[in-house]
């Protein structure tokens, strides 16, 4: 499956450059104005909780001056005589008109009591029988016949409250009101109950208790947080399971608000962040009285804090906006400068394709990474130039050598048939000798005749060189000898294919220079094998080579410098180690060919190494 290429608009390296460029010019300038604004939020939403804390400690001074002062005037109260007297009468058995006129006199004391006591709403007593009496700003309680629901639900089993007030919460007046006075009363006309437990002493001596209840109006508690409170956001007060018991939304009273669950229980004052189900995230400042066990709770919309931060954004956005076209303009001159070079490289390397090398690329790049791109194009188009000058020169050398061997090759059976007759005529005329060479040379050469190959096997090559010897014996008697010895690994030698007459040339050196400062010579051929590779030794005990004959030649070895045959035949040295050298690199390339060996005067050794492509 083909890969997709990218769009057009980013196949360019300009367009790549510019895309990715701004890419982290917008991130750069969104970022840190995003992270920014994050800690200038946890600044902002840090010091509001400070500072709702702080007023939230000054609310708190004020509830509890309302509540002590309630229930402090409360007090005063009981101790008047007639509050007195009518509540250790109710124990005792007077007649009527004696109860009577003490609770008239009880409720003149108790209603005066409110014209000068504007936050409390009510004071009831509890006796320990469950009858309740008292007064409110509006009405009078009086139930001596059974026990109020209000105590038996709420006040019997309080205890432990002598000279402590414990604060119940709010509660709906008609929680404690008689059945025909509440109908007239709305669900939202609470009260903060406070008890208190008074111990008195009839004129028996008899000890009895009863319960005293304060209760003051929630609006003068909830007007407490008009100091804390702004447009924006909404004050309450929880009791001690959560429930609100004071606030705005009346329509919450007595439920536990959802955010209740993420505030640390042991913490007294602290934030946190709520995601409501109106889709608005709040911040929950939150503020726990010492006594009452009541929580104050500001509730404020993130997004107030966002209105300060708002401006920030916009003018940072602006700039950064700025800066980003500044930027587009900058990039897109810079990317054209950086572009033009490799456009140039494209075009010289379509040039190229064409076959067209003779082109330059000037190295004037003020860029490293281009400058080096130029510099390598350069040196590429002269590599292939020199590679191509080469492959001229090595084909026309080729050309050259097919020249020479078509200038050797005469007609074979013309040379056979004649070296036959002048065997005949030799063996006539008695010259048994000459007879002999001339059947060992028409063995020596029918192989070569016979068949016409650029190459042949090992064997035959050996077998060749063999018959090569025997005719230099018969030339120079046991004056010449030579041993052979093969080691070809895995090869048979009878697979191994050389090119033909690698070995005559040496041979015939080594007889030639040899034999002529020698009275005996040995030739010692010995072929090897190692990997990817034949190697053939020709060492003989003659004279070797002059130092700097051996230089000169191995030098031109290596370099494949006689590219020209004329030149070494003009001093007619080393023509057939020339010959065979080139025909070895051209036929298994560099590291193959000749080799003299150095051997201090003690003959001379050529190394002969050829591949194993053709074994």
């Amino acid at each position: 499956m083909r890969n997709k290429r990218p769009s057009r608009l980013f196949r360019t390296i300009k367009s790549r450059l510019i895309a990715v460029s701004l890419t982290f010019l917008a991130l750069g300038t969104i970022l840190p104005v995003q992270i920014t604004s994050h800690i200038y939020l946890n600044q902002i939403q840090r010091k509001n909780e400070e500072e709702t804390v702080s007023k939230f400690s000054y609310t708190e001074r004020q509830i509890h001056e309302i509540l002590s002062s309630s229930v402090t005037s409360a007090m005063s109260l009981y101790n008047k005589d007639e509050v007195y007297d009518y509540l250790s009468s109710a124990y005792k058995n007077e007649d009527f008109l004696q109860r009577t006129t003490d609770r008239i006199s009880f409720l003149d004391a108790v209603s005066s009591y409110f014209k000068y006591n504007f936050d409390i709403n009510a004071v009831l007593f509890f006796r320990d029988d469950g009858t309740m009496c008292g007064a409110s700003s509006t009405w009078n309680f009086f139930m001596e016949e059974k026990a109020h629901p209000f105590y038996t639900n709420r006040v019997k089993g309080i205890t432990g409250t002598k000279n402590n007030t414990v604060w119940l919460g709010a509660f709906p007046k008609t929680e404690f009101t008689l059945a025909p006075i509440r109908d007239h009363m709305m669900a939202t006309d609470l009260m903060f109950c406070g008890l208190r437990k008074i111990t008195y002493t009839l004129r028996s001596e008899e000890s009895r208790d009863i319960v005293m209840l304060v209760s003051v109006k929630e609006e003068a508690i909830r007007n407490c947080f008009v100091y804390i409170t702004d447009e924006d956001s909404s004050v309450c007060l929880l009791d001690a399971s959560g429930a609100l018991i004071s606030g705005q939304d009346f329509a919450q009273f007595g439920t536990i608000p959802d955010y209740y669950g993420k505030i640390d229980p042991g913490s007294r004052y602290g934030s946190v962040n709520y995601a409501a189900e109106d889709g608005l995230d709040y911040q929950i400042v939150y503020y726990r009285l010492e006594n009452p066990d009541w929580m104050l709770v500001k509730q404020s919309p993130v997004s107030v804090h966002y209105k300060s931060i708002n401006l920030l954004r916009h003018i940072s956005y602006a700039v950064g906006l700025v800066f980003v076209l500044l930027a587009a303009v900058l990039y897109s001159f810079w990317a054209i400068r950086f572009v033009r070079p490799l456009n140039q490289i494209t075009q010289m390397l379509t040039q190229v394709q064409e076959g067209n090398l003779g082109i330059y690329i000037p190295e004037t790049s003020g860029i490293d990474e281009i400058y080096g791109m130029q510099h390598h194009f350069n040196q590429m188009i002269s590599s292939i130039n020199g590679l191509l000058a080469q492959k001229e020169e090595d084909e026309r050398e080729k050309m050259m050598l097919e020249v020479r061997n078509l200038q050797a090759q005469i007609n074979p059976h013309f040379i056979y048939n004649s070296i036959t007759s002048i065997r005949w005529m030799a063996t006539l005329s008695g010259a048994e000798k000459v007879s002999d060479m001339l059947v060992v040379l028409s063995d020596l050469l029918h192989p070569v005749f016979s068949r016409w190959t650029p190459d042949w096997t090992l064997a035959e090559e050996l077998g060749f060189s063999e018959n090569y010897i025997k005719l230099m014996r018969l030339r120079y008697g046991n004056r010449v000898s030579m041993e052979v010895q093969t080691e070809t690994g895995p090869y048979p030698s009878n697979k191994i294919k050389p090119p033909r007459l690698i070995l005559q040339p040496l041979l015939e050196n080594s007889c030639e220079h040899g034999i002529l400062r020698n009275q005996s010579l040995h030739i010692q051929i010995t072929v090897s094998y190692s990997p990817q590779k034949f190697i053939i030794t020709v060492a003989d005990d003659g004279a070797g080579f002059p130092a700097d004959t051996l230089l000169r030649l191995n030098e031109g070895f290596a370099a494949a410098s006689f590219s020209r045959p004329g030149e070494s035949e003009k001093d007619g040295k080393g023509i057939g180690l020339i010959n065979v050298n080139q025909r070895l690199r051209m036929r298994y390339g560099d590291g193959y060919g000749l080799t003299i060996l150095d051997r201090a005067g003690r003959g001379s050794c050529i190394e002969i190494r050829i591949g194993t492509g053709d074994a």
